[in-house]
């Protein structure tokens, strides 16, 4: 007997949804050998996988718990109208109940009731005490990895060739997998935000793009003169560029956060390279390369007052490019571009981006042990990661989101390039496909991000986010053993806080940087800085130890 969610949770429980025909999505199996002329094609997905084909045989449903977001239920009444979501359930043969989660708080109500659905599609480490937590507490079942192989051979594939650590981010200490991950395919998808300056002034001023400290200064003092600029180097993006890494590199700093060198844990804004890079931001207010007032202006990048800054490759240059391409914005030549980490004395290009530092992903899709058919949600789960999962993930339904060109390649359609009613490119995704938004047990193509970040200004940026070395500082996703997350929270959040306030102050002038050693450093050793790497490193060692 299937379980529901009880109403007082403030869920929202959508109804089961009706299986139709979608176009260019047949269901007939088909055998390897005849799927062998269409395996970039929704057409094939009948081909057998291992063990397993799709349509799975089977009367049984499986309810999934999923979080609300916006650009999916802004188009669509909920999850459950989407044409993708339709899709997912008619290619692998399973009827779907989806139930929409509000918000992170709702997701722990639900856990705290223990009525639980088939799979939840969540950030476990968002549990208190993180995915071990989740198995010792009933909310997720663990998978063994002859289970994994006998119901999920697709998945196994995926983590066996991925990122050295992938299969250890979806263990627990005990070994067994707590979850299917969603995973991007390569670097270029880790790395979707960073430093971005005005390409437009680069050209008129005959500069190359920055990725030294002396070229980059060079540019903010052009910036300084011109006179719409405000803010050569923006200081509201300090923090995002700081903890990236873009601009603590050239001294010898991979980032202002937690990184690992060998397996050693340390912290940047603890480290005696962290004083040289305050020093560095502090000549910059004196020479009037940056501002003080970190506060946050919409306006500054259209209106020409910014000349250095930070942002996502969509929202970020996508969002100012597609602004700037209109003729009544009255932008003209405005174009920006993406700047690589600074490099160091050496020429060496140092960098702790968190998006670069991962092997995956945090949403993840996890059975709980109120399933009645483990082995059915474990295929279920496992089509995300076949080559037919992967375009319906990625793209969405052929025909309708998607079609096949010449090459064999899947490309989009104009209903989510150049949409009819207006929607934006990532609204527009959002009904057919979980590429750019929601996630699930998928991986996530570099042909999705190509086409998504469709604009030159876009490739180029990610190109140039992604020279670095960012992969050698990978910290792992860690979690904390239980008898030390009571202490290692309050030390994390004081810590966090003191760090955060005395960035702006030492900018500022209020703190002294004579003071570096014996007052900062001295505090943070008073807050319990060298008990919180002890706890980081132990909970690091485990992780490696899977």
């Amino acid at each position: 007997m299937k379980k529901k969610l009880s109403k007082v949770l403030g869920v929202v429980l959508a109804g089961t949804m009706i299986l139709g025909t979608m176009a260019g999505c047949g269901t007939e199996e088909v055998t390897n050998s005849e799927s062998a002329a269409t395996e970039n094609s929704a057409e094939s997905l009948g081909a057998e996988v291992g063990e397993i084909t799709y349509p799975l045989d089977t009367d049984e449903k499986l309810t999934i718990a999923v979080n609300n977001f916006k650009a999916i239920t802004a188009v669509s009444k909920d999850y459950s109208a989407t044409p993708f979501a339709e899709a997912w359930a008619e290619q692998t043969g399973v009827e779907l109940e989806f139930i929409c989660v509000e918000n992170d708080s709702a997701m722990n109500l639900m856990f705290a009731d223990g009525n639980l659905p088939d799979i939840v599609i969540w950030t476990p480490y968002n549990y208190a005490g993180g995915p071990a937590a989740a198995v010792a507490d009933g909310i997720i079942e663990p998978i063994t990895r002859e289970e994994l192989e006998k119901y999920a051979p697709d998945y196994v594939k995926v983590l066996d060739e991925g990122h050295p650590d992938l299969n250890r981010t979806y263990k627990t200490d005990d070994g067994e997998y707590f979850g299917f991950g969603q995973i991007p395919a390569s670097l270029e998808l880790r790395n979707s935000s960073g430093m971005i300056a005005r390409g437009d002034w680069l050209k008129e001023w005959g500069m190359e793009v920055p990725d030294t400290l002396e070229e980059l200064e060079a540019y903010l003092e052009k910036c300084k003169e011109k006179d719409t600029v405000l803010y050569p180097l923006m200081s509201s993006h300090i923090n995002s560029l700081s903890l990236a890494g873009y601009l603590t590199s050239p001294f010898g700093l991979v980032t202002v956060n937690e990184y690992q060198i060998d397996g050693k844990v340390h912290l940047g804004y603890a480290e005696p390279e962290y004083k040289d890079y305050l020093a560095w931001l502090i000549s910059l207010v004196e020479r009037g390369l940056m501002d003080t007032s970190f506060t946050t202006f919409d306006n500054a990048v259209y209106g020409g007052a910014a000349g250095l800054f930070y942002g996502a490759v969509g929202g970020g240059i996508g969002t100012y490019m597609s602004y700037a391409e209109d003729p009544a914005s009255g932008l003209g030549d405005f174009e920006t571009v993406g700047i690589p980490t600074i490099t160091d004395k050496d020429g060496v290009a140092h960098c702790g981006n968190a998006f670069i530092s991962k092997p995956a992903g945090g949403r993840v899709s996890w059975i709980t042990p109120q399933c009645d058919n483990k082995e059915l949600a474990m295929k279920f789960l496992n089509y995300g990661y076949t080559e037919a999962g992967k375009l319906l993930f990625n793209f969405g339904v052929e025909g309708e989101s998607y079609t096949i060109n010449e090459e064999g390649k899947p490309v989009y359609t104009e209903w989510i390039t150049n949409n009819p009613d207006g929607l934006s490119m990532q609204y527009a995704m959002a009904q057919y496909n979980r590429a750019a938004v929601g996630g699930g047990p998928m991986v996530q193509t570099d042909e999705y991000a190509r086409q998504y970040f469709w604009r030159p200004q876009q490739q180029d940026a990610v190109e140039q986010w992604n020279k670095n070395n960012g992969y050698l500082y990978t910290m792992p996703i860690y979690t904390v053993a239980d008898e030390n997350t009571a202490a290692y929270a309050k030390i994390k959040s004081d810590i966090e806080t003191y760090v955060a306030e005395s960035r702006v102050k030492f900018i500022t002038g209020e703190m002294s940087l004579d003071d570096f050693d014996t007052v900062y450093i001295q505090t943070l050793k008073d807050m319990g800085i060298d008990e919180y790497l002890e706890i980081v490193q132990e909970a690091c060692d485990r992780f490696y130890a899977r």
